[in-house]
């Protein structure tokens, strides 16, 4: 078997079986795989998966070599161009957000802001958010508790 042949199969076994991994991973104890599973699942659709399925079947016959190719780089691309949308670009649009809105916010990553007992989220995208951090305040009960208990 060619080389060129192999690496078909393989990048659309990849392609098609990608999506079913982050389904998976959601399933993670740990918080940040589940809000990547999450958030990279919301970018596979039913058209990817057309393109996916129907440039394997016609890859598969031999007069239609250059489809092979086709399905190799769209697969790669698509998958990067998730990878990059979740790891580079949310970050950048947060990012904007608060600098284009002129917001008094900071960038936080979502799993951070237990950290903080008292926020503001303003814009979130993936990992990242725009977030007001308030000043803490102590939550007083409606009675005064020594007067009504007589202590």
């Amino acid at each position: 078997m060619k080389k060129s042949v192999l690496l078909f199969y393989i990048v659309s076994i990849i392609g098609f079986f990608f999506p079913y991994v982050l389904k998976f991973l959601i399933a993670s104890p740990n918080e940040s795989v589940k809000i990547f599973a999450i958030y990279t699942l919301g970018k596979f659709n039913l058209i990817y998966f057309a393109v996916v399925v129907v440039f394997f079947f016609i890859g598969l016959n031999k007069k239609f070599q250059f489809i092979r190719i086709a399905q190799i780089i769209f697969v790669t691309a698509y998958i990067a161009y998730v990878l990059a949308d979740y790891f580079i670009l949310a970050k950048i649009n947060v990012q904007n957000y608060i600098k284009e809105h002129h917001l008094n916010a900071r960038l936080v990553k979502i799993t951070d802001l237990k950290k903080y007992p008292n926020f503001k989220i303003y814009y979130k995208k993936a990992n990242w958010a725009a977030v007001k951090i308030l000043p803490e305040t102590k939550k007083e009960l409606p009675f005064n508790y020594r007067k009504d208990r007589g202590l």
